[in-house]
């Protein structure tokens, strides 16, 4: 239950950026027909399970269809001395929710989190 709580307030405050933050650069990929969104913040979990904002945030969306959002981040707090996974949680993109989500924290506080969306036709 716990891990549930955390996991929706995760989801809450992630679409609270995503409402506030908003993107810095974006570019519409006119070869690709990608739409690239870039330097903004992003939720993560840290690598006791709890919240943290991250930056260096990527969202790459295909032909309207399938996103992928990538977030980094450097001195993520992470006691348990070893690598962190946490895998298909809630997690919001642009084009929705999904739970095609993986994030890693290392031991020396790396993270990396991915997020993927692919929207039905």
């Amino acid at each position: 239950m716990k891990v549930l709580v955390r996991v929706f307030v995760l989801a809450l405050i992630a679409a609270a950026f995503y409402a506030f933050s908003g993107p810095n650069s974006a570019s519409n990929g006119e070869n690709n027909g990608a739409f690239i969104t870039q330097n903004f913040q992003c939720g993560m979990f840290d690598g006791n399970g709890g919240y943290y904002i991250g930056n260096g945030v990527v969202s790459v969306i295909n032909n309207g269809r399938q996103e992928i959002l990538i977030c980094n981040a450097s001195g993520v707090p992470n006691e348990t001395g070893r690598a962190v996974i946490y895998n298909n949680f809630y997690c919001d993109t642009y084009l929705g929710q999904t739970t095609d989500s993986r994030e890693t924290v290392s031991a020396s506080g790396q993270a990396s989190l991915q997020c993927k969306l692919l929207l039905e036709e």
